[in-house]
């Protein structure tokens, strides 16, 4: 339980998350929106490809009540030299066009 903490030591590293980078065949399965933001988190912590995620169990677009699909959560751990204490950095999927066929809003 300890590499989920901020002060924790890093947990093992798993394969590479898709993103970016990832053969053309398998980022096609991301919708554009999720493929945007899943790059750019691998970009800013490319130490934690399988971050903590919580996701709603019916989704909005659904009928659901919660308008975020997924929240990610990133360790952080600051910058002591800009006064940046370490922090958990909170990255929430949803209320915009995650998916790329207005789903969600016209």
């Amino acid at each position: 339980m300890a590499e989920l903490r901020p002060s924790g030591a890093p947990g093992p590293t798993a394969p590479p998350a898709p993103g970016p980078t990832a053969p053309p065949a398998f980022a096609s399965l991301f919708p554009p929106g999720l493929h945007a933001i899943y790059g750019e988190c691998r970009r800013l912590y490319p130490d934690q490809p399988n971050p903590l995620q919580v996701t709603a169990i019916v989704k909005y677009w659904l009928g659901g009540p919660d308008p975020l699909d997924y929240v990610s959560m990133y360790r952080n751990v600051g910058s002591p030299s800009a006064n940046i204490p370490e922090h958990w950095h909170y990255i929430s999927f949803g209320l915009s066009d995650l998916y790329g066929d207005n789903r969600v809003h016209e």
